[in-house]
């Protein structure tokens, strides 16, 4: 069967339709932004496989305390030298908070601060605050009136603004909470905030973040008792007022118990869990200045999906650590570099439209159904050195977006990169199907 190559014409509601897919295509399964995943080999004294457990990060250390082995609930300290690849057990003074699962920590200038958490084993839950002085190795118990507490609870999130924790959300064992609570360090007094607007559902397990430029607390996720979620929200630390966000892209599918980091104006969410017990292993991307979502396209040595894991960034890498993986408590260790990317190539975004819109590329020829092993490996292929080859004449090898970089700031948004080709989508259209259709046809690949 022959197949008809496309020539110019007058725009048409085919091609209208096709502009339109341009405009609202999704960015799950781009090859733009390609990342890559390394397992870490570190040797020393390492903690046992554990879920459950707090991890922070100092001085290009990162610190594991606690969280539950394949015995019963810790209440030890670890910390891996990252430029050494080296676990150590840190050698602590002073009283040990108890033993204790689903704590979480941050760092304030020379102290770590862990809240809450359960022991499991007596059906306790804590709402006691202990921080460990990095100077001293040292753990003591801040001070605060009892009455002023959050109640005790696990699975919530714990961030750090200024010189306040913040603690939203959590589980009691037969509550779920959406209070959030803060504890000025200085002045060691907690305080109920009374925050207005759009407050998230009662929830645990979700994740939260605090994009620092904009003074805001970002919320994901989590489980409500009847399903798992997948919302957005925001707290202003400025305005004491939450708001639900509105995203575009592919919002990832429902979870709870993952986590999720920031890097500049990026968060990236990792794994989690859903209400049929499927577990993830992806990672998702959400532009927090145009509340994009994207799925990362990763490679490399990929974390095997779980739950109930923990990640760090240090400099410019996320560091993951244990977790659940349905069968087993784990203790490896991946990383991943969520830096900003260099500025792709003109033919690698040629490349990226069609693949991620064949079908709407497609819409004006006599075929349909084209594998993408021929985009991947015949239209858009590389050599030997990874540099992207393809048949595109207006995105030959060697053009790039330099100039267009600048202007719209590629490391912030990769969706504004999308915009450069709605002008001229046309030309690049008709070059890559006409390759596609010559091909096929010589191929005879359509009967």
């Amino acid at each position: 069967m022959a197949v008809t190559p496309v020539t110019m014409a007058s725009s048409t509601k085919k091609e209208d339709r096709a502009k339109e897919a341009a405009t609202s295509s999704s960015t799950a399964g781009s090859r733009l932004e390609v990342r890559s995943w390394e397992k870490l080999h570190p040797h020393g004294d390492v903690y046992s496989p554990r879920t459950g457990h707090t991890v922070t990060s100092k001085d290009g250390r990162v610190y594991v305390f606690g969280g539950t082995d394949r015995r019963r609930r810790q209440q030890d300290l670890y910390q891996l030298e990252i430029e050494t690849g080296t676990w150590s057990q840190v050698q602590t003074r002073g009283a040990l908070p108890p033993r204790r699962s689903g704590a979480l920590g941050v760092v304030h200038e020379s102290d770590m601060f862990i809240f809450g958490g359960y022991d499991g084993r007596d059906g306790n839950y804590f709402n006691d605050l202990y921080y460990f002085n990095f100077d001293e190795q040292r753990w003591s118990q801040m001070p605060s009136v009892v009455e002023d507490r959050p109640e005790a609870r696990t699975d919530h999130i714990m961030v750090l603004h200024s010189s306040s924790i913040y603690i939203f959300g959590g589980y009691n064992g037969s509550s779920r909470f959406n209070d959030l609570c803060g504890y000025d360090i200085q002045a060691q007094r907690w305080s109920r905030l009374q925050a207005q607007g759009s407050v998230p559902s009662r929830r645990f397990g979700h994740s939260g973040v605090v994009h620092t430029e904009t003074n805001r607390l970002i919320v994901f996720g989590g489980w409500d008792g009847r399903d798992t979620l997948n919302d957005l929200y925001e707290y202003s630390f400025v305005t004491n007022e939450w708001r639900k966000l509105e995203t575009t892209g592919n919002s990832p599918p429902h979870r709870y118990r993952h986590t999720a980091v920031i890097f500049g104006d990026n968060m990236f969410v990792f794994g989690g869990v859903d209400k049929t017990h499927s577990r993830f292993n992806d990672l998702q991307r959400l532009d927090l200045v145009t509340n994009t979502w994207s799925e990362v396209c990763t490679t490399g040595s990929i974390p095997s999906s779980r739950t109930f894991h923990r990640a760090v960034v240090v400099d410019s890498k996320m560091y993951l650590l244990g977790g659940y993986d349905g069968t087993d408590r784990l203790q490896d260790l991946y990383s991943i570099d969520i830096g900003a990317l260099t500025p792709p190539s003109l033919l690698d975004i040629c490349a990226d439209y069609v693949r991620t819109n064949l079908d709407a590329v497609l819409e004006t020829t006599t075929f349909k159904g084209v594998p993408l092993d021929i985009i991947d490996h015949v239209v858009f292929k590389r050599d030997l050195e990874g540099r992207l080859r393809g048949k595109c004449k207006l995105c030959r090898p060697g053009r790039t977006l330099r100039k267009e970089a600048d202007r719209i700031n590629l490391n912030k948004s990769f969706n504004a990169l999308r915009f450069y080709l709605q002008a001229p989508i046309r030309l690049h259209v008709v070059y890559v199907v006409n390759f596609i259709a010559s091909f096929i046809s010589s191929q005879s690949l359509l009967r």
